[in-house]
């Protein structure tokens, strides 16, 4: 059985042009709220691409996210209904079948046992690291999605108060 990839169910239409669509609310001369004052910038100085390259993906997860959680619950559930009841489909085409001759040391085919049940459990690891961070990627551009449809939606208190 093939791996569920989420990201692969909705195919992009790149034959549509992207349409500016200009904003409802009035254009300011500034950038910035005015109850907030001037922008802060932040000195170059402080910015150093070290610290860039020193960012460890495994420290920031979405694992702390309540509704992260239930999303990624949902679509392993969902997963496993689709696989049988296991999260990873077994591909019988890598399944060999283990010659038992008298020829044969016991001690080989042991170990060649060992062997393949390890390479088969970190191809399992493997597949279940691609298959999270696939949620990761469905779930943070569906709260992308809902964030832009927000703010193309509202308009700051400031404004609607000069109309």
């Amino acid at each position: 059985m093939a791996l569920w990839t989420p990201y692969t169910e909705e195919a992009l239409d790149l034959t549509k042009q992207n349409i500016e669509k200009s904003p409802d609310y009035p254009h300011l001369d500034h950038y910035y709220y005015e109850s907030y004052g001037s922008p802060q910038t932040v000195p170059t100085s402080q910015i150093s691409p070290d610290s860039i390259k020193s960012w460890n993906q495994e420290d920031e997860t979405l694992s702390d996210d309540m509704e992260y959680q239930a999303f990624e619950r949902d679509a392993l559930q969902a997963m496993a209904e689709r696989n049988g009841g296991s999260l990873l489909g077994n591909n019988p085409r890598m399944k060999r079948v283990v010659q038992s001759t008298q020829a044969s040391d016991d001690m080989y085919r042991k170990q060649r046992q060992r062997n393949n049940y390890a390479a088969k459990q970190s191809r399992d690891r493997r597949k279940l690291r691609e298959v999270r961070l696939a949620f990761q990627v469905t779930f943070l551009k569906k709260k992308l999605a809902e964030m832009r449809s927000q703010l193309d939606s509202r308009v700051c208190a400031s404004c609607l108060q000069r109309r």
